[in-house]
């Protein structure tokens, strides 16, 4: 599990901890949006849609609009945080949604310090917005 680090950007464990936790669902978080625009297998030519049809869509679209609303967030944080080295984004991406260490990052584009501080600068990002 990745490490609390305040240096520079004082946000609290807690707060820390929720971020984490929110950013690792990330993945999860997706595949329920595509989950959500699945037409159903059976019963859908050329039938009629019923009241509880149409409340099940409605729900599949709340659920949709909080999956992506979830998502974005996270996106543009990391496109904010990553704002003069666009080259990190997929990096800090996987070490924010999938748990990965610099050390896991094969190929990563600018050293140990730095790497760490981006993603403590986008956690702190990320604290301004939730």
């Amino acid at each position: 599990m990745n490490h609390y680090k305040p240096d520079g950007y004082h946000i609290s464990k807690a707060k820390y901890r929720e971020l984490s936790g929110l950013c690792l669902q990330y993945d999860e978080l997706k595949q329920k949006l595509k989950d959500c625009y699945r037409y159903p297998t059976s019963g859908t030519s050329g039938t009629v849609i019923s009241s509880s049809d149409t409340s099940r869509v409605e729900r599949d679209g709340e659920k949709a609009l909080r999956y992506s609303t979830v998502i974005d967030l996270i996106e543009t944080t990391l496109k904010e945080a990553c704002c003069d080295d666009k080259g990190m984004y997929p990096y800090l991406l996987k070490a924010v949604t999938q748990g990965f260490t610099w050390e896991r990052l094969p190929d990563c584009p600018c050293g140990r310090r730095q790497f760490y501080e981006l993603r403590r600068k986008f956690f702190f990002m990320l604290s301004q917005k939730r």
